[in-house]
């Protein structure tokens, strides 16, 4: 098994540096900053150098992925967490700390074998499955906040799938394969189902006004605006105090 050494970048030998590597859900494990680019080990088990700075490089993945950042904050809302990963259901890109750690590294947890923490080495550990086998990455962050951070973007990816799987329901396109009517068929697990996407909407809604407020006006909405943007919706949003941390 091949260690990669995330606390000590120089240790890690660079095998390309290029421009048009586009990395994805399927052929990177891990990204992080690498001074003024980005170094990403690709699944099979390669260090490149990519010439753009990491949160250039993770808005650009974003984009060619089709996720939007707002709605990604409308179901953190719902997981109570404020360090986001880039989430597409199964498909997770998770942070080992919050973005503006100058150590975070961004890795495919669908890819994660295991982790666990070495008490010898002081660093995390992290195992992931490449093409080539297990890679090891070491990695300078808190045990705690690693699982913490991960079991938040399992339970976006979770709300993500249910709201889609709603959605086939509602619209009659929802079919089970085994004949079978599965524990959430029922009607009111729909009426549930329905209600958590009334609510990830109107939170979505609810980070846009406030993102145009605040660079139109320099504040953010008064109560009263919110009380009137939720009739318009026509369900509420997260109240204004609890949001605010959502708006950057």
């Amino acid at each position: 098994m091949k260690t990669f050494d995330f606390s000590d970048l120089s240790t890690i030998e660079i095998n390309a540096e290029m421009e048009g590597f586009q990395p994805r859900f399927d052929n990177t494990l891990a990204l992080t900053a690498y001074r003024q680019q980005t170094l990403i080990l690709t699944r099979e088990g390669q260090a490149v150098i990519l010439n753009c700075r990491l949160q250039e490089c993770l808005s650009r993945f974003r984009k060619e992925n089709g996720i939007c950042r707002h709605e990604l904050a409308a179901y953190y809302s719902l997981a109570r967490c404020q360090t986001q990963a880039i989430i597409s259901g199964h498909y997770r890109l998770v942070p080992t700390h919050g973005a503006s750690n100058r150590q975070v590294v961004y890795y495919m947890a669908h890819h994660l074998d295991t982790y666990s923490y070495s008490q010898r080495l002081n660093r995390l550990l992290i195992i992931l499955k490449g093409q080539g086998g297990l890679y090891q990455l070491r990695v300078d962050a808190s045990f705690s906040s690693f699982g913490r951070i991960l079991a938040a973007a399992d339970q976006v990816a979770n709300l993500q799938l249910a709201n889609i799987e709603g959605a086939m329901w509602r619209m009659g396109v929802y079919q089970d394969s085994s004949g079978l009517r599965p524990a959430s068929g029922t009607y009111l697990s729909h009426q549930q189902g329905l209600a958590i996407h009334q609510q990830i909407l109107a939170n979505y809604v609810m980070a846009v006004t406030n993102e145009a407020f605040l660079a139109t006006f320099g504040e953010l909405p008064d109560a009263d605006f919110q009380r009137r943007l939720n009739s318009v919706i026509g369900y509420a949003g997260l109240p204004l105090k609890r949001y605010e941390k959502f708006v950057k």
